[in-house]
């Protein structure tokens, strides 16, 4: 077996990494420019990495031919795999509906208003409560989830949500928490 020159080899790799560095970086900008996700700028650092470790390991003659052909194309594979995944489920993640709190209108959501958008079950809900409703209060954005709630078990009637009396209502988070403290306080 031949005596390896370190300084010689490590000087190579460098030299050659700088480049292969180099070039990772402009393609990293030109990805991030071009796009918003983290994901490509990320398999571009990645494949260069990959790139730079199996040069290293030819160099120094660890990797035979076959074996480093099968390794790189492994890589290549799992990387391209990665990036259809990540895409997939960047896709998936544009097409969840955000919902601003400031963009709710609240009488949309009114239960048992008809038209209403608050989600309604396929069949009867298994539990009901007829008396003794809790009163439910907070978020705008949580709004129509506690009014789909309303809907499939409180009985039907009118419930104002911007009325004092109603069993629900919308105060906004704090709103809420202080005027249940002091209901609290005052029993």
């Amino acid at each position: 077996m031949k005596e390896r020159d370190w300084s010689t080899i490590i000087l190579a790799t460098i030299l050659i990494s700088f480049p292969i560095m180099f070039f990772t970086w402009i393609i990293y900008a030109i990805v991030m420019l071009l796009t918003d996700s983290k994901l490509y700028g990320a398999l571009v650092i990645t494949a260069s990495a990959l790139i730079s470790i199996f040069y290293f390991l030819a160099y120094i003659d660890v990797l035979k031919e076959k074996v480093f052909w099968s390794l790189l194309g492994s890589a290549i594979l799992i990387i391209a795999i990665s990036f259809v995944i990540g895409w997939r489920y960047e896709q998936y993640v544009e097409k969840l509906k955000i919902v601003d709190d400031q963009a709710i209108n609240m009488r949309d959501y009114e239960p048992f208003r008809e038209g209403t958008k608050a989600v309604s079950l396929p069949e009867p809900a298994s539990l009901k409560i007829r008396s003794q409703l809790p009163h439910l209060d907070g978020s705008t954005a949580l709004y129509p989830m506690y009014a789909a709630f309303v809907q499939a078990v409180y009985k039907q009637k009118e419930y104002s949500y911007y009325e004092q009396d109603s069993e629900i209502q919308v105060n906004g988070t704090e709103d809420a928490y202080n005027q249940r403290h002091r209901q609290k306080q005052r029993v």
